[in-house]
């Protein structure tokens, strides 16, 4: 057996979960362009310009309250 064809199928598996976590957004970042969102109060990102929806987008400064 060609030693390649094992590392092909542990390989597939491995490629194909981390995209998948990679395509998961991080919260307090922007989905589109990942740009760090701390602070930003304008319910848009300033670098790609995509509206961030709600509180859900943005991360809290405020510690929780309110």
């Amino acid at each position: 057996m060609p030693l390649w064809l094992p590392s092909l199928v542990l390989l597939i598996p491995t490629l194909l979960l981390w995209r998948r976590d990679r395509r998961r957004p991080r919260p307090g970042f922007c989905r589109r362009c990942d740009y760090d969102l701390t602070g930003n109060t304008t319910g848009r990102c300033p670098e790609c310009g995509l509206e961030i929806a709600g509180p859900r987008g943005l991360r809290s400064t405020d510690g929780g309250r309110g």
